[in-house]
């Protein structure tokens, strides 16, 4: 590791008072940066969703420059005999997860990761160049922090498995893979939608003739609303939206799907955001209306050259019309008109992939310490099977 790399936690007030202009800057010039690697959006999850965690920032400088920012959270966790996360990779998002029984108590450090704030995803923020030096810095720290039996952190199988794995063996730890088979799907190559449905399945194709047959017949018309006034003028609309979709938890029948309530925290969280003052953020809401009674809304933010959605949210009223995949699309022509190079879905519906052209699969990196904790609890994670040695696969990525 090159010697003139630090890597230090520092406290979250110093981190957003003294590195925010200069964070915000790295994120706005990494091309692949996503929106939750953005500073107001990690002070929005910290103030709002952050309960009962120990939340720090690790802040990565080559003399004297920053050059990576990790967002970290350290919270004991009850677990069952796997030791690893799917849901539940905090203490709030507990009650998220099925029921299950959960006897050990275990000390976790790990990258930010919050099911409430839509963020499942690795949110390491360097440039693709420092990447080996960074990761390597990072994985020394963490390998050194006290009071924890285990290490979580997400990761794409995007080439940045290898180098974190090599980073946590050079500090001392032997890295596990715990795969989730999560796909998080993009579009890498933004174009208007027309195009991109002249490429797509006949079956896809066939549907949305369907969809925009029924959405015609009952009047189902699209606004797009743009920039913060805009936006913010419209949540309301938003909140009432999400107080009748499956996915709010009082709506969510037999459970077999992550509902949560929208009002409280996660309203409080976008809200955050939203009036952060990020001169970096477009807000983008596209709503479908019959009449004048808003049947669905999806919210997105553009920083940089993406777009990432956030959620949607819809009546059920007019299923036939398909109104969630409906209203992606005068946000896909807006990017493209605008010049974005990227849309991120931001999600892991398998139906999303005919809207995009690349899809990722989401896995956990694992360590435990070498600790008396951190070894039996390895011991009986690994006795359970379903993580299993890091060993190297294909990363290139997936076209869809």
């Amino acid at each position: 590791m090159n010697r003139d790399v630090t890597a230090r936690y520092i406290d979250v007030k110093t981190a957003l008072s003294r590195y925010e202009a200069e964070w915000r800057s790295l994120a706005d010039n990494t091309p692949d940066a996503t929106l939750f690697m953005r500073p107001c959006v990690y002070a929005a999850w910290h103030r709002e969703i952050a309960q009962n965690v120990t939340s720090s920032v690790i802040i990565v400088e080559q003399s004297g420059t920053l050059v990576g920012v990790l967002p970290t959270m350290r919270a004991t966790n009850w677990r069952g005999r796997s030791m690893v996360p799917r849901i539940d990779y905090a203490p709030y998002d507990r009650e998220l997860a099925p029921p299950s029984r959960n006897p050990f108590p275990v000390r976790q450090l790990s990258s930010v990761v919050s099911w409430r704030g839509s963020s499942v995803r690795p949110t390491t923020l360097c440039l693709q160049q420092d990447r080996p030096q960074v990761f390597a810095a990072i994985a020394q720290l963490m390998a050194r922090t006290p009071q924890v039996d285990q290490i979580v952190l997400p990761i794409l199988d995007d080439g940045g498995e290898a180098l974190w794995c090599d980073g946590f063996r050079a500090a001392g730890l032997t890295p596990y893979i715990h795969r989730l088979d999560r796909p998080l799907i993009t579009l890498e190559a933004v174009r208007p939608f027309d195009q991109i449905l002249a490429n797509s399945s006949r079956n896809f194709r066939r549907n949305l003739q369907r969809a925009n047959r029924a959405a015609s017949n009952a009047g189902l018309t699209f606004t797009l609303y743009e920039g913060n006034a805009a936006v913010v003028g419209q949540m309301e609309t938003f909140a009432n939206l999400a107080a009748q979709s499956w996915k709010n938890a009082n709506n969510n029948g037999d459970g077999s799907r992550i509902g949560m309530a929208y009002e409280g925290v996660q309203r409080a969280y976008l809200m955050q955001i939203l009036n952060a003052g990020d001169p970096g953020l477009i807000p983008l809401l596209s709503v479908g209306y019959m009449g004048d009674t808003a049947i669905v809304a999806s919210l997105y933010l553009c920083h940089a050259k993406t777009v990432t959605g956030l959620l949607t949210f819809r009546s059920e009223q007019l299923p036939a019309a398909s109104p969630g995949m409906l209203s992606m699309i005068p946000a896909i022509n807006w990017a493209a008109e605008h010049g974005f190079q990227r849309v991120d879905m931001n999600a892991t519906q398998d139906w999303m992939r005919h809207m995009a052209d690349t899809r990722r699969v989401l896995s956990n990196l694992v360590c435990f310490r070498n600790t008396l904790r951190g070894r039996l609890f390895g011991r009986i994670a690994r006795k359970r099977g379903l993580i299993e040695p890091y060993t190297s696969i294909d990363f290139s990525e997936q076209t869809v």
